[in-house]
């Protein structure tokens, strides 16, 4: 897998993206962690249509210049049936940078949200591949699914319990309940809270989309400045990755733990259209 300089790699992936001359969409996110905070992270989001009679052939060519692992393409062959929409990840962390696609299957999203689904099953919305760009190597299969929350189960008791064993003082549980408390009138039947799990890892985590919730980022920094606290982030370091786009609106906020098992927690905002 040939890996191009390390700055240009977010860069050429979004150039990539743009070369393709159709609308697509950008969201950024922050990642807080034991390491840090890192705010070079974005997905840009493709419709499969998009992508011409070859899809599978045109992500292949877009992702040329960072290379895919071995055995990635055929996995993607067999889940893009079902693949509405396609996203293209990319984050720098502290030592190293990641590539990311993932499969989106909106119409399960439709179903599950139509009622369509019953019980205690999960309904796949994305299945996503992640990997590092140097050394090269292999990859992480991950999956997002969705299930109804159980009878009498909160929002706050579902993610407390995707975050044990610290539960709802898991610092992600934590900015969710602060998200939640400035948006009083918003319905957990409105949101969309999604199960992560990594297959041969102990990667655990949730997603849950704040988008309905009409926050923007300003709304939950001192939330955001108390999650930096635990993870030993300074306020000032906090102001200096969010100020920027505080007044853009609040996406999703998304924690756990991830494949070594350490604790994470991602605020993504400002999705927009290009």
């Amino acid at each position: 897998m040939t890996v191009r300089a390390a700055p240009a790699n977010g860069a050429t992936l979004r150039s990539r993206v743009a070369a393709l001359a159709v609308p697509y969409g950008l969201e950024r996110s922050c990642k807080l962690n034991a390491d840090g905070i890192f705010g070079n992270r974005f997905l840009l989001s493709v419709h499969r249509k998009a992508l011409g009679p070859e899809p599978l052939r045109q992500i292949q060519d877009i992702m040329q210049p960072l290379g895919l692992p071995a055995g990635l393409v055929r996995d993607m062959e067999q889940q893009l049936p079902g693949a509405e929409v396609v996203h293209f990840g990319y984050e720098a962390t502290a030592s190293d940078e990641l590539c990311k696609i993932y499969f989106e299957f909106t119409g399960n999203v439709r179903d599950a949200m139509r009622g369509a689904s019953s019980g205690d099953s999960a309904v796949l919305v994305h299945r996503a591949w992640k990997w590092r760009l140097s050394p090269a190597g292999g990859y992480a299969a991950t999956d997002y699914v969705w299930r109804r929350l159980q009878p009498r189960e909160s929002m706050m008791a579902a993610i407390a319990r995707l975050c044990e064993p610290d539960g709802a003082m898991h610092p992600a549980a934590q900015a969710v309940r602060n998200a939640l408390q400035a948006a009083p009138r918003v319905m957990a039947e409105d949101l969309m809270l999604l199960e992560v799990k990594e297959e041969g890892s102990a990667r655990r985590s949730f997603d849950l989309n704040l988008y309905p919730a009409d926050l923007t980022v300003r709304a939950i920094m001192p939330a955001v400045e108390r999650l930096g606290a635990e993870f030993r982030i300074s306020a000032s370091e906090i102001d200096l990755a969010l100020a920027p786009v505080s007044g853009l609106s609040l996406g999703h906020i998304s924690g756990g733990f991830s494949s070594n098992g350490a604790p994470f927690a991602t605020i993504y905002f400002g999705v927009e259209a290009c």
